[in-house]
This record gives C-alpha cells, structure tokens and sequence, in this order.
C-alpha cells in the first residue's frame, strides 16, 4: 500500500467496495429476475391452459353428443357438426398462441399430436364402432389433459414455492380437469343409456366405477381449496361461489344417475334432460376452473409485479449506492489530493527556503491538523534559523576578533622566531667567540704557565746566585743596598710588568665577549 499514490488507493478501495456490492446486487437482480420470469411462465402457462381447456371441454361435449346420437337420439346430429367447428376454432386459437409459447412450454409436437387425433375421430365417429368412438374420444381427451400436466410442469404452476397458488395450481391442472373428465364419462354413458332405455350390467358397473372415481376427485378437490382458503382468505371469498354452485351441480347431477339409472329399475328420463342435468354439472365446474384461472392470473401479476418492482428498486438501489460511493470517493479523493498539493506547494516553497508561506485548510478533518502543525513546524523553524543566524553573526564577529588576535600572535610568533634566529645565530656567534677565547685564554695559560715556569727558573737561579755570596752579601751588604739595586729587584720588577700583561689581554678578552654576547 505504501507504494500506491492516493488515486490509485482510493481505486482500489473503490474497487474493493464495487466488487461485493456488484456480487450481491448480482445475486439479488438474478433472484427477483428469475422470481419475475418464474411468474411470467407461469402466466404463461396458464394462458395456454386457459385456452387449452376450451376443445377439451368441446370434445367432451362431442363425446357425449355422439353417444346419445349413435344410441338413436337423432336430435344431436346438428348440434355435433356445430360443435366440431367450435373444437376446430379452439385448436385454431391454440394454435397461435403455441407459436410463441412452444419456446418455453414445448408444446407443439403434443398439439399437433392431438389435431391429428382430433381429425381422426372426425372421420370415424359415425362409422366406426361405438365403442371404438368412445375410447377414441377418451384418448383424445386423456392426451389433453397430459398436456395440461406438461404445460403445468415446464410453466413450473405445480411447482409454485406459495402454498395458496400451489394448490390452487394443482387444483387446477390435476384434480378439476381429472373431475370434469370423469364427470363428461358419465354424462356420455349416462344419455346413451337414457337414450336406450336401459342399462346393461357392463355400463352400470362402469358407471358406478365412474361415480366412485367422481367422488374422489371431488374430495381432492375440496381439501385443496381449503387449504388454499386458509393459507390466502382472500382466495376463499373470490371462490366461494363458483365454489358453491359447483358442488350444488355435481350434487344435482350424481343424484340424477343414481336415482334415475343405477338405482332405479328402468330408466324413466330422456337423454336430453340427463345431457343437460350433466352438462350444467360440468358447466359450473368449468366455471370454478375459470376462477381458478382467474385467481391464479391475479396472483401470478400481483407477485410479477412485486417481483418487478422488487429488481427495479434493487437495480435503482444499487445504482443509487454506486453512484453515492463513486460521489463520495470522488469527492474524497479530490479533497486529499487538493491537500496533498497544497501541503506539497508549500515543502517546496520550503525547500526554496521560503519560510513565509502558510497553509489553510479548509476542512475539519485530520488534513487541517496536519496544516496547524505544518503552520507551527514552519514557526517554530523560522525561529530556530532567526536564532542560529543571530548567533552565526555573533560567532562571526567572534571569528573575525580570534582572526585577529591569531593574527597578532601569529606576528609575535613571526618576531619571536627572529629573534630566536637571532639569538641563535649570536649563540652560535658567541660559540665561536668562546672557542677563540678558550683557545686565546689557553694560550694565555701557557703562556702564563711558561712564565711561572721561568719565574721558578728565575727564582732557583737568584737563589743558586745568592746562596754562594751570602757571606760577601753580608759584609757587603750595607755598602750593596747603599750604592744601587741589587738583582733580585731587577727580576721582581721583570714580573711584575709580565703580570700586568696578561691581566690587559685577559681584560680585552672579556671585554670582546661581552660585545659579542650583547
């Protein structure tokens, strides 16, 4: 970090910022997108079962028809033609609406399964056997319904995550239609049998079979919508009368087949009250499927809409939060870098020795105590150089009063050293002086010495001279000292003079060295 200029800091403190909030920003678009395209194909799929339903409940309607026509009720016969360019619209309509939703439901190879049934049954249902008829339609049917479970499977209405919409999805898709379906059967072999008159033990046993099955699925029916009541009220009161008016028709139509036909020893209503009592049982069930549809949209676009506002909030809130972080980093990476310049302009005003300048900050933060102690540092600094150069003067003054005093002792030293020379060319002067004197005064020495040497001659010779006369000398003594000086006198004065000789040449001797030596 302690390489990295503050930009390239605040980047990376960015980046490092952006990077996690992009993750979960990320992760929270994906899972409102997905919950938001989750719904829309399961709007989808309901709009294709919406649909869907309608040549399902035709064909049922054209099963039943068939029935009671080719079991003699001739009076069907328009209302079949009728009803088979109402299945072919249906399919029509389907169709164009599989154009687009096949991408994701993956039903066009199951339709066009199911038209090329359909024109199958078209072409023999009034010729081929009559059984054959039925199960044809019962086929055709079956299929239907299998793509109503496919459709509900790859639209993910069955997989709902909300338990009122999953059972409402499953109601819808599984336990109704199954219903309606058992219910369209006994319709079928109910008006076939009313149009006969009577009821085989094959067809009765059949049509207990389908009764009991009816019963079933109306259980199922029932638990799943309460359970969906309880878990969304508001579902409950929306289909409390389709509801209602479903269960009074089933009654209704369960009560006539029991009384009429499978209690009762002969068949005493037409097929044409038993077609309708049955018809209007399916018709309210269709009705409560409509309401199911109905809810089941209005859940879907309530929760889509939720769940589209959800990612727009979330990608209005991160894009907010980022662009709140980039300003705030923005801003805060200007204000540094502008203190930075200001606290860098002002080092090297510094370094120019510039000790005037002054920094101001403007900001409260750490940055304006960094321009107060910057403020002080520069102060103090001032005044510590203010003093080092008072005292640089003073010790300038002070250099130049040593200079001078070494100066003079420098000349001193320079005379004193010429005058050593000279004392020591006089000393060495003076030597020479003292040699001569040394060798003048040993010569004096000898010469002193030889006359000492023959002053003691002198002295032997006057005494050797008289010794021998002392008798001459003492009678003629008297008339000697009268007459004129002897010879002893003649040599003490001869002494005498030699004496004072050498006391001058010692007295100018002396004298020379003492000049010298001055």
């Amino acid at each position: 970090m302690n390489r990295l200029s503050y930009p390239a800091k605040f980047t990376l403190l960015f980046l490092i910022v952006l990077i996690p909030m992009l993750a979960m920003g990320s992760v929270l678009v994906k899972q409102f997108a997905g919950e938001a395209d989750y719904l829309e194909g399961e709007r989808l799929g309901l709009d294709y079962i919406k649909l869907l339903r309608l040549p399902i409940e035709h064909i049922q309607q054209h099963r039943g028809m068939t029935n009671a026509y080719r079991n003699g009720a001739e009076q069907f016969k328009e209302r079949i033609l009728g009803k088979r360019q109402q299945i072919d619209a249906d399919f029509a309509e389907l169709a164009r609406l599989d154009q687009t939703a096949t991408v994701r439901l993956k039903t066009s190879e199951r339709l066009a399964k199911l038209r090329q049934q359909w024109a199958t049954v078209q072409a023999n249902a009034m010729d081929q056997e009559l059984s054959g008829v039925i199960a044809a339609h019962n086929g055709l049917i079956g299929d239907g319904l299998d793509l109503i479970t496919h459709v509900a499977n790859t639209s993910g209405i069955i997989l709902d995550p909300k338990l009122d919409s999953f059972h409402l999805g499953f109601t819808l898709t599984a336990d109704l239609p199954r219903l309606i379906e058992f219910m369209g059967q006994a319709r079928a072999m109910a008006s076939g049998a009313a149009a006969k008159g009577q009821l085989s033990p094959e067809t009765k046993n059949k049509l207990l079979l389908l009764m009991a099955n009816i019963d079933t699925y109306a259980q199922k029916l029932d638990s799943g919508l309460k359970v969906a009541a309880a878990e969304n009220p508001a579902v409950g009161v929306s289909l409390q009368a389709p509801i209602q008016n479903h269960n009074q028709a089933l009654q209704a139509m369960q009560d006539l087949i029991r009384r009429q036909l499978l209690e009762s020893e002969t068949i005493g209503i037409d097929s044409d009250s038993v077609f309708q009592i049955a018809t209007d049982a399916i018709t309210q069930s269709y009705q409560l499927y409509n309401g199911l549809i109905q809810e089941l949209g209005s859940l879907f676009a309530a929760r889509a809409d939720a769940a589209n506002r959800s990612l727009q909030l979330t990608v209005a809130g991160l894009a907010g939060v980022l662009l709140a972080v980039v300003l705030l980093l923005a801003g805060l990476t200007r204000s540094v870098n502008r203190n930075i310049a200001l606290i860098n302009s002002a080092t090297q005003r510094i370094a120019k020795n510039d000790l005037t300048v002054r920094l101001h900050i403007d900001s409260e933060d750490e940055m304006h105590e960094i321009g107060k102690n910057f403020n002080v540092m520069v102060e103090t600094s001032s005044a510590l150089l203010r003093q080092i150069m008072y005292t640089s003067n003073e010790l300038h003054v002070s250099s130049e009063q040593v200079y001078t005093v070494a100066s003079q002792s420098a000349a001193h030293i320079d005379r004193q050293r010429q005058e050593t020379t000279s004392v020591a060319t006089a000393v060495t002067e003076m030597s020479a002086t003292i040699h001569d004197v040394a060798a003048t005064t040993s010569n004096a020495a000898q010469a002193a010495s030889s006359a000492n040497e023959q002053a003691k001659n002198g002295k032997n010779v006057v005494q050797n001279t008289t010794q021998p006369s002392a008798s001459w000398r003492g009678t003629r003594s008297g008339r000697q000292r009268d007459s004129k000086p002897g010879k002893k006198q003649r040599i003490d004065r001869r002494l005498a003079r030699r004496h004072q000789k050498y006391r001058r040449t010692d007295q100018s001797v002396g004298a020379e060295c003492s000049d010298r030596g001055g």
